[in-house]
């Protein structure tokens, strides 16, 4: 052993418990994974507008909403496979402009420090028409960006680009036994050109 660690293990005031180190393991942990999303951020916004998606500006919506997780989602090394389902509310940012309300089920592999999936979503316009959206989405902590297309209805053959900001009420669930709900805001286009 060497010298200095002896020494500091022989100092009864720098032992530490158990439930001590564990404590600062996981806000280590957290530290990290706050530093990790902190990074990823600005990347993920990046890849938001996907390669030829767009040309013309489209309609900006703001989005809200609740989304549910088959499997605990946590800060696990190996990160896992679980599908989910997600209901919410798209306003337009113009005044007057069309809402709607999405849902949404899909697959993704990942945890609380980033993943990626894709999904079906259903948009039902408050003008009676639908939208039928296949997407993908990667996420990086709480960011998600997702990309997609109008398969059919409204709006068919446009691209939809957003980033949703995930909030839990119980965050330490990442780094204990896992996050099953989480609520979401954010912003998404919709009806501009694909190419």
């Amino acid at each position: 052993m060497w010298p200095l660690l002896r020494c500091v293990l022989s100092v009864p005031e720098l032992r530490v418990t158990y439930e001590e180190a564990e404590m600062r393991a996981r806000r280590w942990r957290i530290g990290m994974a706050g530093a990790m999303v902190a990074s990823g951020i600005g990347t993920l916004l990046a890849m938001a507008q996907p390669v030829g998606a767009a040309t013309s500006a489209g309609t900006q919506y703001s989005i809200t909403g609740s989304a549910q997780f088959s499997s605990g989602l946590n800060v696990a090394v190996a990160p896992g496979s679980y599908s989910y389902s997600f209901t919410g509310d798209l306003a337009s940012v113009a005044p007057g402009g069309p809402t709607g309300t999405i849902t949404a089920t899909g697959a993704a592999t990942g945890g609380c420090l980033g993943g990626y999936g894709g999904g079906q979503a259903v948009v039902a316009w408050n003008d009676g028409q639908t939208s039928d959206v296949a997407y993908l989405t990667q996420s990086v902590g709480a960011v998600v960006v997702v990309t997609g297309q109008v398969n059919s209805g409204e709006y068919v053959g446009s691209a939809l680009t957003g980033a949703l900001a995930f909030q839990v009420s119980s965050p330490q669930d990442c780094v204990g036994s896992g996050v099953t709900a989480a609520n979401f805001t954010g912003g998404a286009n919709v009806g501009a050109s694909a190419q």
